[in-house]
């Protein structure tokens, strides 16, 4: 007996990918049905008109709360890291699910999904003794807790729309993260603007994914393209493909001669973390079109119990810190597409606060322009808002009763109507772990034991940097990247774990060569020498300022610090070196 059942009501479901191309989504649900995870494709359009495929797992959920739960095993599983599935979202939909159960046989778990035309439903056919229908279970998809990395690797340019026959093009901008690009890639498309990314490997700079515009014979030839880029007030440069010629060559010999490769991270948020640092990275709004330009992340309770309340240095927001969170974040925003920045601050707290708020809020609006109130659907609660204006900025203010969460927002580059367009594009059920230099760093600090943690500050790295070691060869190759630093107290003292994320083995491996050899040519004694940190190469440097352990370690570049006088020993360093969640 074969028996069909169908599911008409609207249901929730877990997005895997969206795609502006058809044949994308359609490679993509192919490359999921090889692996046995159902899935269906649906359209929609964006805000801006674009048609978009969306590739759905076709798992339905009655409750909002059973699919998020369903998401977050799937980012944890094995599939989501070999597919470098992350970003997982909820939508509703009403999609006829079909589970077909034939009871002669065992249970067959449905892999094909057809998106042409609509499902018809099938004759029932039943036949005496009647046997009940026996319920599908819902597919297999190997959803594994793990912590293992997986390494995606690098791949030639596909195509090259300059040439020595049409060499000009506009140079938009040069990027270290190949997403990154790709993301704004796509939304110039969007824009109908002639976008590519070359891949190109820079003297000094290592791996760079450049943002390219259109391709002539003649320079004079872009300025059509060139004056639609004003209109949406992107910047750009004119460039000749004889000027990086070499460049974009030389990216391609190097991937074809050698494997470089990337790793996505760890998606799990350590044990050493506390609750209320949890919540943060949990909650933080997420906006795919902005990128991190830095973040900071506070333990309080753990601060203040150390006593190190130097921590704090550099903050300012007084508004957030006069309530004493138990956690507290700060973050800088940037669409590096039109450069427009946004500042947020996050802290959270044990008990609710909200009377101590609202009591703030009107000191507050005696000083700035009140604009209006905004409830925003967030994690497990809701984030009530008030929009204010001050002077050339916009201020948002909000609080969550239920996660006993206070935020505050602001922005000189967005309009009021943009400002709320982000705030209303960030609340997504996505979080911090969305950001690769997030699961690449956060996730892999020191283990628990012994180890408490204090702070977390990311940073791209700027020129100063290279400055401050007199122009090195080894400090340009790490110009632009990521540096994750923190801070931990244990029993014996404070010390510092930096990450300096340089995207790819090859990148960290050649910088770091280049510092140990400049490290090599000074005399070798007790305070600088060559370390074996668990089968990698690594130097120990101890100078008037530090002791510090140094290495390569896959796209890391490692540097375990402690105070010229703390009691910490090389060989301290060596044992939380060798506790990292990087092995």
């Amino acid at each position: 007996m074969i028996v069909a059942s169908f599911a008409f009501a609207q249901k929730y479901f877990v997005c895997l990918n969206s795609y502006a191309l058809e044949q994308n989504a359609l490679d993509f649900q192919n490359e999921m049905k090889s692996v046995s995870v159902p899935v269906f494709i649906e359209e929609a359009e964006s805000k801006s008109g674009t048609k978009l495929y969306r590739v759905i797992l076709d798992m339905p959920k009655d409750s909002k709360d059973e699919a998020r739960s369903l998401r977050d095993k799937v980012s944890k599983s094995k599939i989501a890291k070999e597919h470098n599935l992350f970003g997982l979202w909820i939508l509703a939909s009403d999609h006829v699910t079909v589970k077909s159960t034939n009871t002669s046989e065992k249970p067959i778990v449905p892999v094909q999904n057809i998106v042409e035309e609509p499902v018809e439903e099938a004759p029932l056919v039943v036949e005496k003794p009647f046997e009940a229908p026996v319920e599908t279970p819902e597919p297999e998809i190997n959803i594994i807790e793990t912590a293992s990395h997986v390494e995606t690797a690098l791949e030639v340019n596909e195509v090259i729309p300059v040439s020595e026959d049409r060499p000009y093009s506009l140079l938009i901008d040069s990027y270290k993260e190949e997403d990154v690009a790709n993301n704004n890639k796509d939304r110039l498309l969007k824009k109908e603007i002639d976008a590519y990314v070359l891949k190109k490997v820079r003297e000094n700079e290592n791996i760079t994914f450049d943002l390219h515009a259109g391709s002539e014979e003649k320079a004079e030839d872009l300025e059509s393209l060139a004056e639609k880029l004003d209109e949406l007030e992107i910047t750009y440069e004119i460039t000749d493909y004889k000027d990086f010629a070499e460049e974009v060559e030389m990216y391609d010999q190097v991937v074809q001669e050698e494997k470089i490769v990337s790793d996505s991270g760890v998606y799990e948020i350590p044990e050493a973390i506390s609750e209320p640092v949890k919540e943060i990275l949990l909650s933080f709004p997420i906006n795919r079109d902005f990128q991190l330009e830095s973040l900071s992340i506070f333990d309080v309770d753990n601060i203040l119990n150390s006593g190190i309340e130097d921590t704090f240095e550099g903050l300012n927001n007084e508004f957030v810190l006069n309530f004493v969170p138990n956690a507290f974040s700060m973050a800088l925003y940037t669409d590096t597409l039109y450069n427009n920045k946004v500042s947020i601050y996050i802290s959270t707290f044990n008990e609710d606060v909200k009377d101590a708020v609202y009591s703030e809020l009107k000191a507050f609006e005696d000083f700035n322009s009140f604009l209006r109130v905004q409830d925003f659907a967030i994690k497990d609660g809701t984030l009530k808002t008030w929009l204010f204006k001050d002077l050339d900025s916009y201020i948002l203010l909000g609080y969550s009763e239920e996660q006993k969460m206070l935020i505050f927002m602001s922005t000189r580059d967005l309009s009021e109507e943009q400002f709320v367009e982000f705030l209303e594009d960030s609340w997504n059920n996505e979080n911090l772990l969305i950001y690769p230099q997030i699961r690449r760093t956060f996730c892999v600090m020191p283990k628990a034991k012994n180890n408490n943690f204090l702070s977390y500050r990311l940073s791209k790295i700027g020129m100063e940097y290279v400055e401050e070691k007199n122009y090195a060869e080894w400090a340009w190759g790490i110009y632009g990247h990521w540096e994750a630093s923190f801070i931990f107290e244990n029993e014996i003292d404070n010390f510092n774990v930096s990450f300096f994320d340089l995207d790819y083995d090859y990148n960290a491996e050649k910088v770091h060569g280049l510092f140990m050899k400049e490290k090599n040519g000074s005399s070798i004694n007790d305070w600088n020498h060559f370390v074996d940190v668990n089968g990698c190469d690594g130097w120990y440097l101890m100078n008037l300022r530090t002791h510090e352990i140094s290495f390569a370690r896959m796209s890391y570049i490692l540097a375990i610090n402690s105070e010229f006088l703390s009691p910490l020993e090389e060989e301290d360093l060596l044992e939380i070196a060798d506790s990292l969640l990087i092995w």
